[in-house]
């Protein structure tokens, strides 16, 4: 065993795809017989229940505290909560990039709060860590900065995008390894061959371009996926035609990937992980400029291949294969960088 304890950090009541990844992690770290575990942050004590989506990957978990500060054990952390590295001196740390775009995002977010907002009664379960949050961001505002000596420090840096991979590489971060993912594909059988047409999006990401199509193609049918639980999201996903998303793309998303999944033809930008064929990898017409300029050529394919759907639906026959090995993929990943690779 190449590390005696495996470490993940996790915000305890987050439930999107970066902690259920988190998760994964960990129920594959210990089917390869690795001492893993799930720690827990913004919580006070192990009253806490396990989110039930989670269930199937852990059974308990552990608090900071629990952490055994030794240099033989790891402490992996997402790019949100690297701040919490700096309560411990001996372990081994690494990031695990799951997003480049929320890094940023969330630092100057608490930067912001502790300038310009008292710490009142929810701060409270975060009481161990105030301090190291000042001293880290108030006080050193440099270790915002992605080259910062705190960010390069770190003994390894995880990627789950080959966006996050270009941007460690650009900051000359040391040991540098691809730690991806992989989404439930159980939804497949409930996939039927009768499609609708209508046009799925996700209005929290890269709303202020996709409202400009919506209003420039009052002729078509747009379902935004708000409010839905998630078999109503796959229900709408294996009757919509096309799924199109202009956000930003942190890293590789998941929507996406189930759309595609559900046979439905992926529509993007450019920005983030849609910028890379090895994340996002659909033919280069399906991706678009977020110009003014590009609506009339969108809203074109749009009605194109609402009208010739199952032949344009062969385009992607290439990124649903990718999909379905994503889990092979994730798990020999885990075992070259955990029982081989660092050594």
């Amino acid at each position: 065993m190449l590390f005696n304890k495996i470490y993940v950090i996790c915000p305890a009541y987050a439930q999107t795809g970066g902690p259920e990844l988190l998760h994964q992690l960990v129920y594959t770290l210990k089917n390869l017989n690795q001492d893993a575990y799930i720690v827990y942050t913004g919580i006070a004590d192990k009253t806490y229940k396990i989110i039930n989506d989670y269930t199937c990957y852990i059974c308990d978990y552990l608090l900071p505290n629990d952490i055994i500060d030794e240099s033989n054990n790891i402490i992996i952390v997402p790019e949100t909560n690297i701040y919490i590295a700096a309560n411990y001196i001996k372990c081994k740390k690494a990031i695990w990039w799951l997003s480049v775009d929320n890094f940023f995002l969330t630092y100057y977010s608490i930067l912001s709060s502790i300038k310009y907002k008292s710490i009142n009664s929810k701060w409270i379960v975060f009481k161990d860590i105030v301090h190291n949050i000042k001293k880290i961001i108030l006080h050193q505002q440099k270790y915002l900065s992605p080259k910062s000596s705190f960010c390069k420090n770190f003994d390894f840096h995880f990627c789950q995008s080959h966006y996050a991979y270009e941007f460690c590489k650009k900051n000359k971060y040391k040991n540098i390894y691809m730690l991806t993912d992989y989404i439930n594909t159980d939804f497949e059988c409930q996939i039927n061959s009768i499609k609708d047409n209508i046009i799925l999006y996700n209005p929290k990401k890269g709303f202020y371009f996709t409202s400009k199509i919506i209003k420039n193609a009052p002729q078509l049918t747009f379902i935004p996926i708000q409010n839905m639980t998630r078999t109503e999201v796959i229900e709408n996903l294996t009757r919509a035609k096309i799924y199109i998303d202009f956000g930003n793309h942190p890293g590789k998303d998941r929507i996406p990937r189930e759309a595609c999944l559900a046979n439905c033809v992926i529509i993007t930008g450019k920005k983030g992980s849609a910028a890379y064929y090895e994340d996002v990898p659909i033919p280069i017409e399906y991706k678009f400029n977020q110009r003014t300029s590009d609506i009339a050529k969108i809203i074109t394919l749009l009605e194109t291949v609402l009208n010739n759907y199952e032949s344009y639906m062969k385009d992607f026959h290439i990124y649903q294969d990718i999909i379905k090995k994503e889990k092979d993929v994730f798990v020999e990943q885990v075992r070259n960088i955990f029982t081989e690779s660092l050594i």
